[in-house]
């Protein structure tokens, strides 16, 4: 482990956001005190925290559940950065695949926050945001069985059409 976090201390300068994540993640579960690697990705993470995406976010504050190197500065940076992600979101310009994931990413972070309790003011508006995304994703999900079962009743119609036509095929 100690030849692993050597290597990430000289390349933590050049993580992007989900190298910063995944560091942190990785380091996070067997830490019980502060680690330079923590501290450095931590460092960095604040630094880029603007280029995360909704994933990375929920997966930085996961890591720091499971530590105790819980950053304040980071949390806080992690927090603005949900809230911005939040206020730019548009949900009508994103394909079902975007909006899981980017729900999937917003759950995560709530739930990391949450069990650090950690007071977080982005909850109303996350909640708002992930029961407009539902309601998308449940009118698409019906659009897509009531399509399903018309093109199944035009089948059948058309199968008896022919059948009515054609009587001596079916023996």
């Amino acid at each position: 482990m100690e030849r692993l976090g050597q290597q990430a201390l000289r390349r933590c300068r050049e993580h992007d956001p989900q190298n910063c994540a995944n560091t942190m993640q990785a380091y996070g579960v067997p830490v019980v005190g502060g680690s330079p690697v923590i501290d450095a990705s931590s460092k960095r993470a604040t630094e880029v925290i603007s280029e995360f995406a909704c994933q990375s976010l929920a997966n930085t504050g996961w890591s720091l559940t499971n530590s105790s190197a819980t950053g304040q500065e980071l949390l806080s940076s992690v927090e603005v950065q949900v809230g911005s992600l939040i206020s730019r979101f548009d949900s009508s310009d994103h394909s079902e695949k975007e909006l899981l994931e980017f729900s999937m990413g917003l759950l995560g972070f709530f739930w990391a926050f949450a069990f650090l309790e950690v007071s977080c003011a982005l909850h109303s508006r996350g909640r708002a945001l992930l029961a407009e995304i539902g309601q998308i994703l449940d009118r698409s999900l019906h659009r897509r069985r009531v399509a399903r079962a018309g093109v199944a009743r035009q089948q059948v119609a058309a199968g008896s059409l022919e059948a009515r036509q054609r009587p001596h095929l079916l023996t």
